[in-house]
Order: C-alpha cells, then sequence, then structure tokens
C-alpha cells in the first residue's frame, strides 16, 4: 500500500488538510475499498477497468506493443507511461524513446527495461516528469543528468544494478519519495541532506551500504525511513531532530558510543513515530541507555519490533543485561503489534509477564504478537490475557517443555489479591484470536488445556509446525476452539490421534510418522496427508470432498480408501469416506503403474471415487472419471475388466 500512497501524493492527488497526506490517501483507499471500485489487493473489477482505461485512454500507456503506441490522438496528451518487459518490444527500444521524449506533458514515466545509453536525452528532454520509477529494470548506471529532473517528485530505482547515486540528486528539491531498496549502493551523497521536502526514504536490504549520510538530520520533512535488513546501517547523531517521523525501521544502536553515531537515548525525541523497529539490542551496554528512550511515553506508537543478533551460546553476564534492557523498552499500551525476535534471557520482561499488573490493561489494543527465537525462555508470556489479540506466532522455542495454564490465564484466575487477571473481565481467554502458530519447538511435550478452561472461541487456524515430541492435542481445543476450520500439523513425529474437532473444514498433515488415526471431523471436506505411513484409521469424515495423497515410498495404497461396510451389516455405520469426490495421489512409479492396473489389489481402492488423478516424479500418470467415464494413463493395461472395459486404457472413453 505504501508504494501506491507515495505515487498518489507525487502525482497531486492527494491534499494535505487537518490529516497528514499519508492517512489522506490510506482514507481514499478504504473509500474506494467502501464503495466497490476497487479491492484490498488493489485490483479492479474487468467492467471498471475498461472504463477506466477508456476514460484515461488519451492520458495513460501500458505499451505492449508499437501498434498501441499513439492512443487515439497520436500521444498527443500522454501523461503516463508504463513500459513492461516484454521481448516482443525488445527491439523496439530506440523507437519508443524517439516518440517517448517529444511527449512534453509526460509527467509519470514507468520503466522496465535497460536504456543506459539514452538516459542523459530521456532526463533532458522529459524535465517536467513528476514519477520515475526504473525498478527492475536492468539500468545500471545513473548519470548526473539526473539532475535535471527538478519537478520529480518520486523516484524507484529498487531492485536495479545501480551501485552508485550521483551528487546532483540534490538538485531534486521536489523530491518526496525516494526508493533505493535491494540496490548495491555503498555510499550515499552528502547533497541527499538537500531534498528538504523528502518524505519517505526506502534503503531495504542494501547490503553494501554502511553509514547513512550526516545530511539525513536535515531532512526535516521526513515521515518514514527504512533501512530494513541493510547489514547493521549506522545512522548519523541528531536523527533526533526528525521530529515528523513516523516510520523507522530499523533503528541500530552503535556497539560503542563513538563520536558522531546516533543513540538510543536520541528516539526520546520522536514523539511521531506509529512504526518503530530496533535490531542489534545487545550492543545496549547499559539499561539507563534503554530507559532514556523512552519508549512507554510515545502516544501514536502501533507497530514495534525489538530484536537482538543471534548468539550461539550468550553467556551468563550477557542474559542479565539482556533482561534488563528490555525490561526499559515497556511498549505504550496503544500498542497494536508487536514483535520480539532472537531474545537470549531466560524469562521474558515483566510487562509481558506479570498478571498482577493486569495486562489486559497495559495492552488493550495489542492485535498481532510475534516472537521468535526466544530460545532459552522456558515458559511462555500469559498471551491469553490480551483481550484484543488476533494473530500470534511464536517459532524457535527450543526450552519450552510444556505449556500450561499460564499460557492462558496467567499464574492464577482468582478474582482475589494480586492475582487479578483478565480472565475475571471476559468470559474467554484469547476472545478474540483467529491464526495461532506454534513453530519449531523441539522439545515441547504437552500442551495442558482442560476443558474447564473456556478459551480462543475464534480460533479459525492453527499450524503446529515441527513439534517432534508433542504427544497429543489438548482437550480443552477440541471442545473450545469451535471455529477453528483450518489445522495443518508438519513433522510432529510423536502425534498419533486427531479427533474430536467438529468445525474443522480443512486439515493438513506432513510427516507425521507415528499418526495411526484421523476420525470425527464430522466437517472436514479437504484433508491433505503426506508421508504419514502408519495412518490405519480414517472414519467419520462424512462431508469429506478432496483428498491429496504424498507419499513416494509406499508401496500401497492405505485400505482406508476402501468404501466403508456390505450393505448386509446394519449396526455399523458408513465410517469412513463414502463421499469423497476428488483424490490426488503422488507417489513412486511403481505404485502409479499398480494403479493402473484395473485387475489389481489397488484398483478397488479408487474406482468408486469420482475423480482421481495420480502423479510420480516422472509427471502425470493417471487421469480417471467415474461418470462419465473417462481413463486416460502413460500405462497399458493389459488386464481384461469383467466390466466390458476394454484392456488398453489409454485414452478410454467409452
Amino acid at each position: 500500500m505504501d508504494y501506491i500512497t507515495q505515487l498518489w501524493i507525487a502525482e497531486g492527488f492527494v491534499k494535505e488538510g487537518s490529516s497528514t497526506m499519508e492517512e489522506t490517501a490510506k482514507e481514499y483507499y478504504r473509500e474506494l475499498i467502501m464503495r466497490n471500485l476497487l479491492q484490498p489487493n488493489f485490483r479492479m473489477h474487468d467492467l471498471l477497468h475498461c472504463l477506466a482505461r477508456h476514460m484515461a485512454r488519451d492520458e495513460n500507456l501500458v505499451l505492449m506493443n508499437m501498434h498501441k503506441v499513439g492512443g487515439s490522438n497520436g500521444l498527443m496528451k500522454l501523461r503516463r507511461v508504463f513500459v513492461p518487459h516484454y521481448k516482443i518490444i525488445e527491439n523496439k527500444m530506440t523507437e519508443i524513446l524517439d516518440v517517448l521524449v517529444k511527449q512534453d506533458s509526460l509527467r509519470t514515466l514507468l520503466w522496465r527495461w535497460s536504456c543506459e545509453t539514452r538516459m542523459d536525452v530521456v532526463f533532458d528532454k522529459l524535465s517536467r516528469l513528476r514519477v520515475l520509477d526504473v525498478s527492475f529494470s536492468e539500468i545500471e548506471r545513473l548519470p548526473d543528468s539526473l539532475g535535471n529532473l527538478i519537478y520529480l517528485r518520486y523516484l524507484n530505482i529498487s531492485y536495479t544494478k545501480i551501485s552508485a547515486i550521483p551528487e546532483t540528486i540534490g538538485n531534486l528539491r521536489n523530491l518526496q519519495g525516494l526508493n533505493m531498496s535491494y540496490t548495491k549502493i555503498s555510499v550515499m551523497p552528502e547533497s541527499i541532506g538537500n531534498l528538504r521536502n523528502l518524505r519517505f526514504l526506502e534503503m531495504r536490504e542494501c547490503q553494501h551500504l554502511s553509514r547513512l549520510p550526516n545530511g539525513i538530520v536535515n531532512l526535516h520533512n521526513l515521515r518514514s525511513l527504512r533501512v530494513d535488513s541493510t547489514m547493521a546501517v549506522g545512522m548519523p547523531a541528531g536523527l533526533g531532530k526528525l521530529q515528523n517521523l513516523h516510520t523507522l525501521r530499523e533503528f541500530n544502536p552503535p556497539s560503542s558510543r563513538a563520536e558522531g553515531w546516533c543513540t538510543i537515548e536520541e528516539l526520546r525525541s520522536l514523539s511521531c513515530l506509529t512504526d518503530l523497529s530496533i535490531a542489534r539490542l545487545e550492543c545496549i551496554s547499559s539499561s539507563s541507555q534503554a530507559r532514556a528512550a523512552e519508549l512507554a511515553n510515545k502516544p501514536k506508537l502501533r507497530s514495534l519490533s525489538l530484536s537482538c543478533t543471534r548468539l550461539l551460546q550468550p553467556s551468563e553476564e550477557q542474559m542479565r543485561r539482556i533482561a534488563e534492557v528490555f525490561e526499559e523498552l515497556h511498549p505504550p499500551p496503544c500498542l497494536e503489534e508487536l514483535q520480539i525476535i532472537d531474545y537470549f534471557a531466560r524469562e521474558f520482561p515483566k510487562w509481558m509477564t506479570e498478571t498482577s499488573s493486569s495486562t489486559s490493561i497495559l495492552f488493550p489494543n495489542l492485535r498481532q504478537l510475534v516472537l521468535n527465537g526466544c530460545r532459552y525462555c522456558e515458559r511462555l508470556p500469559p498471551c491469553g490475557l490480551l483481550p484484543n489479540l488476533e494473530h500470534l506466532a511464536i517459532w524457535d522455542a527450543a526450552s519450552v517443555i510444556d505449556v500450561g495454564p499460564e499460557f492462558l490465564v496467567g499464574t492464577s484466575s482468582t478474582s482475589s489479591g494480586s492475582g487479578r487477571a483478565a480472565v475475571d473481565t471476559s468470559k474467554y481467554a484469547f476472545p478474540r484470536l483467529e491464526t495461532l502458530v506454534f513453530r519449531c519447538f523441539p522439545n515441547w511435550q504437552e500442551w495442558h488445556w482442560d476443558k474447564g478452561t473456556q478459551a480462543m472461541p475464534s480460533l479459525n487456524y492453527l499450524w503446529l509446525d515441527d513439534c517432534p515430541k508433542l504427544m497429543s492435542l489438548p482437550e480443552g481445543l477440541l471442545l473450545h476452539a469451535t471455529s477453528l476450520t483450518k489445522l495443518e500439523i508438519s513433522f510432529a513425529t510423536s502425534l498419533t490421534t486427531i479427533e474430536n474437532l467438529l468445525s474443522l473444514k480443512e486439515l493438513i498433515i506432513t510427516v507425521a510418522p507415528n499418526l495411526e488415526k484421523v476420525s470425527d471431523l464430522p466437517a472436514l471436506t479437504t484433508l491433505l496427508v503426506a508421508y504419514c505411513q502408519e495412518l490405519r484409521v480414517v472414519e467419520n469424515l462424512q462431508s469429506l470432498k478432496r483428498m491429496k495423497l504424498i507419499n513416494y515410498d509406499m508401496k500401497s495404497l492405505p485400505s482406508y480408501l476402501l468404501k466403508g461396510v456390505q450393505r448386509g451389516i446394519k449396526k455399523r455405520k458408513r465410517v469412513e469416506i463414502a463421499h469423497l469426490e476428488k483424490l490426488e495421489i503422488m507417489c513412486s512409479s511403481e505404485l502409479a503403474r499398480n494403479i493402473c492396473h484395473r485387475a489389481g489389489p489397488e484398483w478397488p481402492k479408487i474406482q468408486d471415487i469420482q475423480q482421481v488423478r495420480v502423479s510420480s516424479l516422472d509427471g502425470p500418470v493417471l487421469d480417471y472419471n467415474k461418470s462419465p467415464f473417462s481413463l486416460t494413463t502413460e500405462f497399458k493395461d493389459t488386464s481384461s475388466s469383467s466390466s466390458g472395459m476394454p484392456s488398453n486404457s489409454s485414452g478410454i472413453n467409452p
């Protein structure tokens, strides 16, 4: 969304009033969606798109081939041109440029090809450009004539091979947005400090960049500074002068208090921050430095990421110091998103764990929480006390052995004394949680959630990945997660049973070698089973329509594919997968050949299923439809069929 917002601002579509232009642009976006003129992914309905293209046909051009050059009025009023990376116009670059440079009205140029030899001409002739986007193009160099584009408001050179920025960029006094992400730039010119109207500066994944220029502290209108994953880029002292900064990703504290480097204390004056990421927190030498940042006093902060560099074997002193630092980085109560990465103390900060202070009151607005790489914490924080939490992901928790009641309701669920917790003011723990992810819990054995603790009534997606010692799903999950519709389990080597999830509609099981039983899932419509070789019982899946089996090592199809029981046995239910309509099998070539053999033991397991597709590593092997009957196979079946089907089944359509 940031890209479109910046383009709208650069084009002059957004006017600043009581709200910032960024907020106004987002309001436009919401309004367009509400009126069904735009979809959330910035796509339009085909009819609306055709209408928009028709109305703007003399101003906008997406260049697919040279026949479209000219529009209806011979390019007389072209304002916006997009030249995509299509082979069909590869040999027409010179001709295209000759046409475009004559368009004095051109204001926006989105270019995806290389034309370095002509860039000087472009910048001389198209001096009134407002938007220039050459991202993903093959351009490797920007000429000094870039400084001629004095009206330019937005420049995007991301995902190119450009390694240097000319000093003349300082002439672009009207520039509002500059994106240099994913380039090879190692040094930025000091003249960038002349861009007093710059609002957005992005340098994500610039792995060769080591420091920002000193002049950046003069960009007093800067709203967003993004240097995500840019190899611990240093920031100059004086960053605290950027009082209008809303987004800062990511701030890297210096490893020492050397003169000229920005320290974490300067964050104190950035009171307008809404989105903040701080990395390398192990470089902060004392808790007093962290306290000086005054994160708790930032009334507009909505998104916060706190991360450390992963240490293989941190010392006890390092653990103690990082715990003290995090204790002082207390977020404000208005926070909506929190991410903690590679925290290496043994316990989470008290502001995450102490229920005596009522976590639900401290963070009443928190909607998303990610804990990634907290490998030394043995207990999870009481996340269930967060009343508006919608998405929770916990990765790489190597020290967690069991997840107990404290995860849901804290250390106490009583309403007296210091044990008062959010469970007293809400009927459920995790009342609004929709997505829950546990990944890489190598030592997790038990999940304690008894049937008396009501929690997760809104949960619709659960993913358990790489939890090899977890033996079973908790009883409370089966009883209280009544909205759970999708469950994904992978690399669960100790799990033996999945059953009694009454609302589940989609189940994905990957590499659960000891899983024996999947049963009593009455709402399940889609099932994927991969490398679950001990699975023998699949029953009471009355709604199952689609199934996929993946195992290149299995010697035969599982017997549970057979449809139920004989009609003469009245006391037993049809408990297996009698309503299965579509089956996809990915297996070895040998098993695939056996499946195609209609007189063999595998054919009865699939013959009553409406649609079957079998593939091996060599590609598709069999396509079968029961009604109307059709069978296509790569193998020649020499068997004779009692039903009168031809013996050569390749391409049969009787």
